[in-house]
């Protein structure tokens, strides 16, 4: 008997700091809900002489947001490069001889002992044409584009470089270490006293078109490309049938627009009306072979 009221004497205590604690949290917790208005009813009244606090209908639990940071918040900002207009305020990608380029730089790191990124602003043929490091974030950059189409590098050897100032232009973020490119924002530069367009022509086909003998089919694929500034227009590609072998075919893979006339004295003729800047045109050719080369004979 002793020991059973013992025991009915520390579950007493235990209750009573359980219940203890209960009180306590009820009395944190309770001041951050508000009451619904279906049980407004059933609470109790107030003293005469204190006014009743304000109760919201069907309202729920709110919580200042800064309680609950977000995630994203202890993340890193991502780098980032947008270009804008000379005062920096409009978003603009294309630009004209003259014109200024503001750059705005975010999310870059700055380093500690020594600068971690820098800008390279780099023209249509890869020149580099200015750049510097990278102290705050974010930074702003800017690059006055040269009034000519063209302006003449000259290297520490005493050599010198030519390149076009019109077509598509990029500012980069590189690392200070090793010189990798890190992010990059385009912009196209344009003259707007005359259209400026650089079309290439290239061609291939797969190993298994390398070789083939009398008897059977040939195919090679031709890629014209604008590298801009401005549209191509009246796009006209021609080119003699290769020795050896008849014109089959000529289909556009893409949807530029080419046409292609049935060769003519052994030249074909693909023409478009057009051809955008910084679209590629792939036209298929397919040929049959009518004698095949004799290897090791003379």
């Amino acid at each position: 008997m002793k020991t059973k009221t013992i025991r009915q004497r520390v579950s007493t205590k235990y209750l009573s700091l359980v219940g203890v604690l209960l009180i306590m949290a009820a009395a944190l917790i309770g001041p951050a809900y508000s009451v619904r208005s279906s049980s407004a009813s059933k609470a109790p009244k107030m003293a005469a002489g204190k006014a009743a606090p304000a109760i919201a209908a069907n309202s729920k639990l709110a919580l200042p947001a800064s309680m609950f940071p977000t995630l994203m918040s202890f993340l890193p900002m991502a780098e980032s490069i947008v270009t804008y207009d000379a005062t920096c305020t409009t978003p603009k990608d294309s630009f004209a001889l003259g014109e200024t380029v503001c750059a705005i730089i975010t999310g870059a790191p700055l380093g500690s002992a020594r600068p971690a990124r820098r800008t390279a602003w780099v023209s249509p043929y890869g020149s580099l044409t200015q750049g510097a490091t990278i102290t705050t974030d974010p930074q702003t950059a800017f690059y006055v584009i040269p009034g000519s189409a063209t302006q003449t590098f000259t290297d520490i050897g005493g050599g010198t470089t030519t390149v076009d100032n019109r077509g598509l232009w990029r500012i980069s973020t590189m690392s200070a270490l090793d010189g990798s490119l890190v992010k990059s924002a385009f912009f196209t530069v344009h003259d707007p006293a005359k259209q400026f367009v650089d079309v290439s022509i290239s061609q291939a086909n797969n190993s298994a078109e390398t070789s083939v003998g009398a008897g059977s089919g040939s195919v090679f694929r031709l890629f014209v490309s604008n590298r801009g500034p401005d549209t191509a227009q009246d796009v006209v590609i021609s080119d003699t049938v290769p020795a050896n072998t008849t014109f089959s075919s000529a289909t556009e893979q893409t949807s530029i627009g080419f046409t292609c006339t049935t060769p003519e004295s052994g030249v074909f003729t693909c023409t478009a009306a057009s051809l955008a800047p910084g679209d590629t045109a792939v036209i298929t050719f397919a040929y049959d072979v009518t004698m095949e080369r004799q290897r090791g004979r003379r």
